[in-house]
């Protein structure tokens, strides 16, 4: 990948996302495909998924910070490219799928040749530790939830227990429990 501005280049972020969705796909299995996916955009506040009704369609929307720093939005885009696999509203959102997606964040930095950096104490860093102890190979298990559950924030503490019986009750709620939208 060469080095660009992300908001001065709007067909590298293109072919940035374009990548993003192939290796999440390789990584986690195919995306719903009736949803088509858009080109990302940026606006002030937090990245976010934006999903439309007609056509279904969703698309990621990148942060300022974002815009101008490519390492951010490879971490960004690649976070938001994990939602794009299965589009939810925010607040439908699991700890499960926000561990999953700061996972491949940090999968795709490290892909992409960039500085790996964790987030700092706080819900995705907990999402992110609650993901990671279900295996020592990151994001291979969260492929054999996508393929016998489906949507990561659908999947329900009996789900998960089908896949990892030795794990405790607590764990599993914890990945259950909705994200905290705010």
């Amino acid at each position: 990948m060469h080095c660009f501005v992300p908001v001065n280049d709007p067909q590298a972020l293109w072919n940035l996302q374009v990548e993003l969705l192939e290796l999440a796909q390789r990584l986690l299995g195919p995306r719903d495909s009736c949803v088509e996916v858009g080109r990302p955009t940026f606006h002030a506040g937090v990245p976010y998924t934006r999903l439309t009704i007609r056509p279904p369609g969703a698309n990621a929307v990148l942060s300022p910070n974002a815009a101008g720093f490519l390492p951010t939005a490879v971490y960004e885009l690649a976070h938001e490219t994990v939602h794009l696999l299965d589009p939810v509203a925010r607040e439908l959102s699991s700890f499960l799928e926000q561990g999953v997606a700061v996972e491949f964040s940090l999968s795709a930095l490290e892909h992409y040749g960039f500085r790996l950096d964790v987030p700092g104490p706080g819900r995705y860093q907990y999402a992110l530790n609650r993901v990671r102890s279900l295996s020592r190979a990151p994001l291979s298990d969260e492929k054999t939830i996508r393929g016998k559950i489906g949507v990561l924030s659908k999947a329900t503490v009996p789900d998960l227990a089908t896949i990892f019986p030795e794990l405790p009750t607590e764990h599993l709620s914890a990945l259950c429990e909705k994200f905290p939208s705010s």
